[in-house]
C-alpha cells in the first residue's frame, strides 16, 4: 500500500481519529522489511486482549468509540462506470453495541476468534500477528459519499459526510446515549488482520495503530440483513419498509510488490465490494 500511489481511492478504510482524514493518517504505513519473514512456532491467544484495545480514541460520532469503515472503490478504473461510492459500517468490535448498553445483542465467536503471533526473522524481535474475528449481530449502517474530488481521494469534508449523509440502510449513533435505536439492521461479519509489532504491545487499537507502520494485510467479509431507509425508498422508488440486504467483501494486499500497471498497484485493494439492494 505504502509502495504505491496514495492518490488512490482505498486510503480511508479506517475511520479518521478526529480531525485527521483516513487517507493523511494511513500514508504512514511501512511494509515488512525486505527479507523478514514470520517463522517458527504460532502462538494462539484468544481474542479478548486484542478486542479490549479497540475503541481507544473518540469523537467521530457519539457516543460509542472510533472504528472501521469500508468503502467502495473511489478510483477509476480504466473505461469502467463510476457507481456512487458507499460507506458501509459494521460494528465488529461491539463499540456501537458497548455505548447502547447491550441494545443491539451483538456477540463476538470466541470459539473460532483468535489471535496467532510468530516472531520475526530479521532479528528485530518484531513479531507479526494475524488477528481472526468472527462476529454476530453487528449494528450496520450505509450512505452516500458525495463531492468527490474526482482523483480517487476523499471528499475534504468526509468527516462531515460520516456524521450528516442521510443513511440508506441501518441505524447511525446519534450524539446521545439515551436515543432509543430505531430502523437497525444487524449483520455478521468477518476481520482478517496482520500486522507488524513489537513483543511488548500485541494488541493494538486498529484506529490509533494509523499512526504506526506494520499494517500487512486487511480483509473483511459481511452481510447485513434490514430496513431500508425512507431515504432509500425516495431515492430509488421502493416501497417504504422494504427489506434490504448489504454485502461487503473488501481485501486489502497492503505488503505486496506488483506491476504498476496491476489492480493491486492502484490502491492496494483489489477486491472493494458493497452491494446493497432490496430484497424480493
Amino acid at each position: 500500500m505504502h509502495a504505491h500511489s496514495f492518490l488512490s481511492s482505498r486510503r480511508g478504510w479506517l475511520k479518521a481519529v478526529v480531525g485527521v482524514s483516513a487517507g493523511a493518517a494511513i500514508d504512514g504505513f511501512g511494509l515488512l522489511p525486505r527479507g523478514a519473514h514470520a517463522q517458527g512456532t504460532s502462538t494462539v491467544y484468544p481474542i479478548q486482549p486484542w478486542l479490549a484495545a479497540q475503541g481507544q480514541s473518540f469523537g467521530q460520532i457519539p457516543p460509542s468509540a472510533n472504528f472501521a469503515d469500508w468503502f467502495s472503490r473511489l478510483a477509476p478504473l480504466h473505461n469502467a462506470p463510476m457507481p456512487t461510492p458507499l460507506v458501509a459500517t459494521f460494528d465488529y468490535a461491539g463499540l456501537e453495541n458497548k455505548a447502547f448498553n447491550n441494545a443491539f445483542g451483538t456477540t463476538i465467536d470466541t470459539t473460532n476468534s483468535k489471535a496467532m503471533v510468530q516472531p520475526l526473522t530479521d532479528g528485530s524481535g518484531n513479531v507479526q500477528v494475524r488477528v481472526l474475528l468472527y462476529t454476530k449481530n453487528a449494528n450496520t449502517w450505509v450512505i452516500q459519499l458525495t463531492n468527490l474530488p474526482g482523483n480517487g481521494q476523499l471528499p475534504p469534508d468526509f468527516s462531515t459526510q460520516l456524521v450528516t449523509n442521510k443513511e440508506l440502510f441501518g441505524f447511525r449513533p446519534y450524539p446521545s446515549s439515551s436515543v432509543t435505536p430505531t430502523g437497525v439492521c444487524l449483520g455478521d461479519c468477518f476481520l482478517d488482520i496482520t500486522y507488524i509489532t513489537t513483543a511488548n504491545n500485541l494488541w493494538v487499537d486498529l484506529v490509533t495503530f494509523l499512526s504506526s507502520p506494520g499494517l500487512q494485510r486487511a480483509a473483511f467479509r459481511a452481510q447485513a440483513t434490514g430496513p431500508l431507509t425512507p431515504y432509500y425508498s425516495s431515492l430509488y422508488g421502493v416501497p417504504q419498509g422494504t427489506q434490504g440486504r448489504c454485502t461487503v467483501s473488501e481485501t486489502g494486499l497492503l505488503d505486496i510488490q506488483t506491476n504498476p500497471n496491476s489492480r493491486i498497484a492502484l490502491d492496494g485493494f483489489p477486491a472493494e465490494v458493497i452491494d446493497l439492494h432490496p430484497l424480493g
